[in-house]
């Protein structure tokens, strides 16, 4: 009886805990050595997202006045600029669906397939549909609107390859 509740514990904290019985790390033969399509491009993405948020920032000062004082060069620059996101975009998705792909199959996480693991598996589906839905104007003149639309677009860019994170991080706790 008293290795039924730290086993039963483990597997409903499996990415982040040691089995009880061995205190050893926890181990799925079915994921040794095997890493999800595009782990290097991974930090390439996150610098991508970061890149393009600290070009979005300085442009997006100047569209805090008055509309009828934003100079055209503003507009032709956030139009090249969100040209820019909405590429990005693309390339995002194509990237976590195949990493979604990857992450949500049982034969991968073995006997880790549970709660948790699900959880943090749908939570990435969820922002992947959030993201996919998003649609913002790429043509001036902007309103506040459309710029509000394209920081929630960069936010959930970031959000998705946070959670991408999580699954990459519990990943490695089992292997």
């Amino acid at each position: 009886m008293r290795k039924i509740f730290p086993l039963l514990l483990c597997l409903l904290t499996a990415p982040v805990c040691l089995e009880a019985s061995e205190l050893r790390p926890m181990s799925s033969p079915q994921s040794k050595g095997a890493l999800p399509p595009g782990e290097s491009e991974y930090p390439l993405h996150v610098t991508k997202r970061m890149h393009l948020q600290s070009r979005f920032s300085v442009l997006q000062s100047k569209f805090s006045v008055d509309p009828s004082k934003i100079p055209d060069s503003a507009h032709q620059d956030m139009e090249k600029l969100i040209k820019e996101i909405v590429e990005f975009q693309e390339e995002y998705l194509r990237f976590e669906d195949h990493r979604d792909l990857f992450w949500n199959s049982s034969s991968y996480w073995g006997k880790y397939w549970n709660t948790s693991t699900q959880f943090l598996v749908g939570k990435l589906r969820t922002q992947i549909a959030k993201v996919r839905g998003m649609q913002i104007n790429g043509v001036a003149p902007f309103r506040r609107e459309d710029i509000n639309a394209t920081q929630k677009m960069l936010d959930g860019i970031r959000e998705g390859l946070s959670i991408d994170r999580e699954i990459g991080l519990a990943a490695r706790v089992i292997k």
